[in-house]
């Protein structure tokens, strides 16, 4: 009487790599007569792999390649003996794995060990990795404080704190760490040193004069000004002072007699020296008559000139001069010919004299009465 035969592929559940190629092996099978036995592989994947031979005892296909993150692939196969009396199955599982992630390598640059205050540092994750060529974003971790810009995560920048003179190195520690859209990296640091400030220097000033009432808007240049917080010109503060970086503050200047004046700007590192000079010049003034000459007068009429001047505190003055004469500000015609009336503005400490101007203008004979003559009497 015949037996029947036992199929067997081995282990009934297999894990193999993605893009593998794979051996089914239908070799442990067995006949207890000693038959020849003939094999049949049937493949209920979905899809199919393509096995190289069904009726092979090893037959070879190739696992479905899958990328990282993807779900792992079953395929399910069934082995089927035949001894030509009788017949056996064995179901066989092969689990495809999809490639593990490799973690992505955080770098957040070397350490700057001397930088200064109120200055900008730019940090740089361009050394972070991926060996699996996945896109990285970014995430960095500032100390308390610091206000990071991370518009560009690649070079993030921040404004150093200050650290006045004579006081102690302040460490600060960032922290970046990576992702490649599976894992996170380790976090990796960078140490940034920001030294005391430095006395600061005055270069230049621009422009480099200005009127003696003030207000001009000036750009100060030099070295280590980003903590400045007061300028003097001429030992008077100015105002509208403004840090714009470690090399230049902008402010206004304050009024002052003319002449030279040193500028000195005040930062945590101290007062620079005041070897830059802004000199203050006199404002110019106008004067513009606001009254119009009279035309056609004649001897025995008056004319009250009227003036505008600039901003000195001297007042418009008038003068009168040839056939006029000037009293408590009225201008009288005593003769014939030509007036000339003339308006003056002295100057002060801040602006110079006005030009003075002139109106001229022409005074004609007086009027004289008519006089009746009717002729001899008894004419005719």
């Amino acid at each position: 009487m015949n037996r029947a035969p036992v199929a067997n592929a081995g282990l009934a559940e297999e894990d193999v790599a993605s893009g593998s190629v794979v051996t089914l092996d239908g070799s442990f099978s067995s006949d207890p007569d000693g038959d020849r036995l003939d094999y049949t592989w049937v493949d209920f994947s979905d899809p199919q792999v393509g096995l190289s031979d069904t009726a092979a005892q090893k037959p070879v296909f190739t696992a479905p390649t899958l990328a990282i993150g993807d779900q792992d692939t079953e395929l399910y196969f069934i082995l089927k003996v035949d001894d030509g009396a009788a017949s056996d199955q064995f179901q066989k599982l092969i689990r495809v794995n999809a490639p593990p992630n490799t973690l992505p390598v955080a770098d957040a640059g070397r350490d700057q060990l001397e930088v200064y205050p109120a200055t900008t540092v730019t940090l740089n994750g361009s050394g972070s990795s991926d060996a699996n060529g996945h896109a990285l974003t970014y995430s960095w971790t500032a100390p308390n404080g610091i206000v990071l810009d991370t518009s560009d995560p690649l070079h993030p920048t921040f404004r150093t704190p200050v650290v006045a003179a004579g006081a102690a190195d302040v460490v600060l520690t960032f922290s970046l760490t990576v992702n490649d859209g599976f894992d996170d990296s380790a976090p990796d640091t960078v140490a940034i040193v920001v030294k005391p400030a430095r006395l600061p220097k005055v270069t230049a000033i621009d422009p480099p004069s200005g009127v003696t009432n003030g207000g001009t808007m000036v750009t100060i240049t030099g070295t280590d000004l980003g903590t400045a917080n007061a300028v003097a010109i001429g030992g008077l503060p100015a105002t509208d002072v403004s840090v714009i970086n470690d090399t230049t503050v902008t402010a206004k200047t304050p009024k002052n007699v003319a002449g030279s004046a040193g500028v000195v700007v005040t930062t945590a590192g101290g007062t620079s020296d005041a070897d830059t000079r802004f000199i203050y010049i006199k404002g110019t003034q106008a004067i513009v008559f606001t009254s119009t000459p009279p035309v056609g007068e004649s001897v025995g009429a008056s004319y009250t000139p009227t003036a505008t001047g600039g901003d000195s505190i001297s007042p418009v003055t008038f003068g009168a001069s040839g056939p006029c004469s000037l009293s408590g500000g009225t201008v009288d015609f005593i003769a014939e010919g030509d007036c000339v009336v003339t308006a003056d503005q002295a100057g002060d400490d801040n602006y110079e004299a006005a030009p003075q101007v002139q109106q001229v203008f022409r005074v004609f004979p007086p009027n004289r009465k008519p006089i009746a003559d009717a002729g001899p009497i008894g004419s005719t």
